[in-house]
């Protein structure tokens, strides 16, 4: 090898030891901090939904599917009067099961079939929290023999927003508590390297107003004031700083 040729090479070296005395990337590469944090925002529910059932009994299956099916129709017709959107009422199940009567004598260890009991289900999405009270009224006056709820919850359109909301409000917070962190420590928080949301769907706790779940039995028993209230949705991120 040439003269000028081990020069050059003995020049390269030593700019690269240089840039990377200075540069240190087994040290820079290690300097971040990651935290979690939760961001919570309370707010009214928009949403009510309530389920209402009925349930007779009768000498054939026929019999009992038709009478569940015609009780069903009447208690729709009833809430559609009220204002609710066919969209909103949706049938859950239409059921048909044999009625065993345990108390008489049987053979083969079979109870005796004593009819037939026919029921049927539906839920009822209300966008006015103010007249759910109203609906579970109309159900029951309507033929309903199980009225539940109204379990007071969120539209999808308000979920996104708050959940957005508490989104903000979660980074946000973790931002505090790694400045925190960093400054006992005697560093300085930089940009953002990593961020992800431990629950995807964001976290909401629907209400149900004891209170409003009836089993009718006949009567049309009014129920008690609805209050919507508050709900929490809670969202929860993982972020991971640069340190300065």
């Amino acid at each position: 090898m040439k003269f000028w040729q081990i020069l050059i090479l003995i020049v390269v070296v030593a700019i690269l030891g240089v840039g990377i005395s200075v540069w240190q990337p087994w040290k820079t590469a290690s300097r971040t901090i990651q935290v979690s944090a939760e961001g919570k925002i309370k707010a009214i529910p928009d949403v009510s939904k309530i389920t209402a059932g009925v349930e007779i009994t009768k000498a054939t299956s026929d019999e009992a599917q038709k009478e569940a099916s015609t009780k069903i129709s009447a208690i729709i017709d009833v809430i559609k009067a009220k204002g609710v959107a066919e969209k909103d009422i949706q049938t859950q199940s239409i059921s048909v099961n044999p009625a065993y009567d345990y108390s008489a004598s049987y053979s083969n260890n079979t109870p005796k079939i004593s009819g037939y009991i026919g029921s049927g289900v539906i839920t009822i999405t209300v966008r006015d929290v103010n007249i759910a009270q109203e609906i579970v009224v109309a159900a029951t006056s309507g033929g309903a023999t199980t009225v539940y709820g109204p379990q007071l919850t969120f539209s999808d359109e308000k979920l996104v927003e708050i959940k957005e909301q508490a989104q903000t409000e979660a980074v946000k917070n973790a931002r505090a508590k790694a400045d925190n962190l960093a400054k006992a420590s005697g560093v300085k928080v930089g940009k953002v390297v990593m961020i992800s949301e431990s629950d995807l769907s964001g976290r909401y706790y629907p209400m149900m107003d004891s209170a409003a779940a009836v089993s009718t039995a006949g009567s049309t028993k009014s129920v008690n004031s609805i209050q919507p209230g508050e709900n929490d949705i809670s969202v929860t991120v993982n972020v991971t700083f640069g340190l300065k």
